[in-house]
Order: structure tokens, then C-alpha cells, then sequence
């Protein structure tokens, strides 16, 4: 069984990091698997790309043309993917090729269209990174409920018109999942429960499944060892917090965490900052916490001792679905403090490897939440790895996948 999967960039955001996690589980586990980009970051095998210099320069405009349908709305506050730009060169590839199974994960930015999807001649199954596939066109809709009607007079894109850009895309994608038999994948209950609640995909099977890790990747190394390398203190409490543009991205919620490190008094902490490589918050803390920025994290290793050398991770997003960032904290034996908001309770027991504070902009229960994980840090590090070989290890994930991608293939031969 020859399976493909495609997703925009190779390495690149969440949705890159999960895709190629399968890719490579899957190859692991014997199962002939391609991954498919838009933009190709390495020369590693099985992964594909546009072959000439001409196509690559070509999906270097693909995002900004498919964006050319927002220039009419300026005042945008989020992500906003159109997806109107067709890809039929890479639709042919798909169909002319002997893959079995299309798996498709974020494909924005000029990837592929909507209409895209319902050309493709072989068994599709979408993983829901995110709400883009059931929404009209926002990513993550800040508590707009929109999208459960016919979305129109979108906030997002600042627009008063009930028949907008949202309201057109939000219809069209009704229209093709009805023409398709795609398999929608949940990574966690809540987007499960938002995209039936949206009543856009009817008759489309949905099915939970999470991502998968490697663990044997994801091991904690001693505390002490981890902070040598990163030229850490030894005898501080490190509070961490990190993410792709971690200060730049208003849902990664660092200003909440800022409102949070006010509200604190704990004495020896230091707050260490990585997917950013630079922060003013030690002046707007009036330098009552020390703060230290590793950069981007660039491979798993460095990763792996960066959460080894924290006492906690926090992952204060607005809108989250299923964090990468706190499956891998837990499984390096990192407790977790997070909003209790969209998946994360599927990733945190409150209270057992990690602390569930109830959503405030204010900062105030997330800072409850960080002095009681200090406080607490032996007993909630000793079930954090647990909970991740229990729900997300690849050797329980995998073979899901593998079920899930057998029984299309079976159907599609009769």
C-alpha cells in the first residue's frame, strides 16, 4: 500500500512537524509513504517537491496570488486562507501516480484549492490541523460562531456584508465535501466537536485520531546536564515558553503570560524564551525576572534538552488545537500549564502532569497555575511521560493510521 501525504511546507509550523511524524512512523512501520511539499527545505528521500527552478519560483508567488481576493479587506485581525487558486498540475501528478491513499494536512498558501480537493481520483483523508477546513476561511475563529450558519459579515476580515469572501468560500466547501468521500481527522475532541457542529461535512466520515511521536526521540536528559548546555543556572526555577514567532503571535498568548509574570512573586525564577531570539519583557518586568531567549529550536535534540532543563512549561494559547509543544514537555518529563481551552485537556490531566488554569486574559489563574506546578513539580513530572506513551506514542498511533488507510484502499478496489 502506497500512501501520500502532502502538506505545504517540509519542516516548517505544527502542521509540517506532525505531518512528516506520520511520514516517517509510517515508513518505520513498513508502509510505503511519500510526502509531498510545497516548499522543499531539504534533500532528504521520499520527500517531494516542484522538480524545476520555474515551478519553484512559481510556488514562491503562490501565496501571495492566492491571497489576491483580501486585498478588498484591509483591516484583517488573523489568518485568512482563500484557497481559490488552482493546482491541476499537481492534482494530474496525484492521480497519474500509484498511490493508494491521499492524506492531506494544512495545504494553504497557494497549495492547493478548494475545488482541488474534489478533482482528486483517490481515496482523501483530511487532517484537521486547525478550523480552516470547516470555517470560511479563518484558521481559528475567535469565538466567532459563524461558522456553525453560513459564516458572511466576518469580524475576522472586518466585513459587514452577509454574502462576503467567508460566506462564498464557507458554501463551496459544503459543496465539494459533499461531492467527495474524504475522511476527516480530529486531532483532539474539540475540533471533533467543532467541525460537527458546523454541519459542513454531513455525510463525511470523521474519526479521532491524534498525532503520533517518536518517543525514543523525545527522553529527558538529568536536569543539571541539560542547563550546562544551554548555559542555564543550576540553582534557578525555569519557567519556559515557546512556540513558532512565540512573542510575535498574539494566539500564542505571551501577553497573557506577561500579565501572569506580574501577578507572580517567586523568588530564584527565570523565565527562558525559545522561537524567539530576542524579548523587551525583562524591562516591562522592571527587571523583576531574568529573561533568556534561545532562538529557534532546530532539531529534536535541541529540543529534547531545552524541556529537560525547564521546571515548567507554559503554553498559554488563546486558541490551540493539539500543541506539538506540550506533547513533547510532557514526554521529556516537562508538567505543562496551559488554558483550559480547545485540546489541551486531551494532553493535560490537571493536576497529574500538569495544570489546567481556567481561561483569563488577565493572567491571574495562569499564574495559579505556575506556582502550583513549581510547587508540585516531583509528583506531576513522574505522570507526565505516562500520559504520552498512553494516548501518543506512534506504536499505538500508527497502526490506527495504517487500519484507517487499508480499509479506504479495500473499499476504493471494489
Amino acid at each position: 500500500m502506497k500512501v501520500l501525504i502532502l502538506n505545504t511546507q517540509e519542516s516548517f509550523g505544527g502542521a509540517a512537524i506532525a505531518a512528516k511524524r506520520l511520514h516517517d512512523g509510517l515508513l518505520r512501520h513498513g508502509v510505503d509513504s511519500s510526502l509531498f511539499v510545497m516548499n522543499k527545505e531539504t534533500n532528504k528521500s521520499n520527500i517531494y517537491g516542484p522538480d524545476s527552478k520555474l515551478e519553484r519560483i512559481i510556488s514562491r508567488l503562490r501565496a501571495a496570488i492566492d491571497s489576491l481576493p483580501l486585498w478588498g479587506y484591509r483591516h484583517r485581525s488573523g489568518m485568512f486562507s482563500v484557497a481559490w487558486w488552482n493546482n491541476r498540475k499537481l492534482v494530474r501528478r496525484i492521480n497519474e501516480s500509484n498511490c493508494d491513499v491521499v492524506h492531506l494536512h494544512w495545504v494553504n498558501a497557494g497549495f492547493l484549492s478548494v475545488h482541488d480537493i474534489s478533482r482528486i481520483k483517490k481515496p482523501v483523508i483530511i487532517t484537521l490541523h486547525d478550523m480552516w477546513y470547516f470555517t470560511g476561511g479563518c484558521h481559528y475563529t475567535n469565538s466567532c460562531e459563524g461558522f456553525k450558519q453560513d459564516c458572511g459579515n466576518c469580524p475576522l476580515i472586518s466585513s459587514n456584508f452577509k454574502y462576503d469572501i467567508s460566506f462564498i468560500k464557507r458554501r463551496q466547501k459544503r459543496s465539494v465535501y459533499a461531492k467527495t468521500n474524504a475522511t476527516f481527522i480530529a486531532l483532539s475532541h474539540w475540533i471533533y466537536n467543532e467541525i460537527n457542529s458546523s454541519k459542513i461535512a454531513v455525510s463525511n466520515k470523521k474519526l479521532i485520531i491524534p498525532n503520533p511521536i517518536h518517543l525514543e526521540k523525545y527522553v529527558s536528559i538529568p536536569k543539571n546536564n541539560a542547563r550546562v548546555l544551554l548555559d542555564l543556572p543550576l540553582d534557578k526555577k525555569i519557567v519556559m515558553f515557546g512556540a513558532v514567532n512565540s512573542t510575535s503571535d498574539s494566539r500564542k498568548g505571551y501577553k497573557e503570560l506577561k500579565n501572569a509574570l506580574k501577578e507572580m512573586e517567586v523568588e530564584n525564577l527565570i523565565l527562558v524564551i525559545f522561537g524567539s531570539s530576542t524579548s523587551d519583557l525583562e524591562s516591562e518586568l522592571k527587571g523583576k525576572y531574568k529573561v533568556v531567549c534561545l532562538g529557534f529550536l532546530n532539531d529534536e535534540l535541541t529540543a529534547r534538552i531545552a524541556y529537560s532543563a525547564a521546571d515548567v512549561m507554559v503554553v498559554p494559547s488563546l486558541e490551540e488545537n493539539l500543541s506539538n509543544t506540550i506533547i513533547e514537555s510532557l514526554a521529556c518529563n516537562t508538567p505543562v500549564v496551559a488554558f483550559d481551552i480547545g485540546g489541551n485537556k486531551d494532553m493535560i490531566d490537571h493536576k497529574k502532569n500538569g495544570y489546567l488554569a481556567k481561561f483569563d486574559l488577565t493572567g491571574k489563574t495562569l499564574a495559579q497555575g505556575i506556582v502550583y506546578t513549581l510547587d508540585n513539580k516531583s509528583e506531576l513530572s513522574l505522570n507526565a511521560r505516562k500520559t504520552v506513551e498512553d494516548k501518543f506514542d506512534e506504536q499505538i498511533i500508527i497502526p490506527k493510521y495504517i487500519k484507517l488507510y487499508s480499509e479506504l484502499f479495500s473499499k476504493g478496489q471494489k
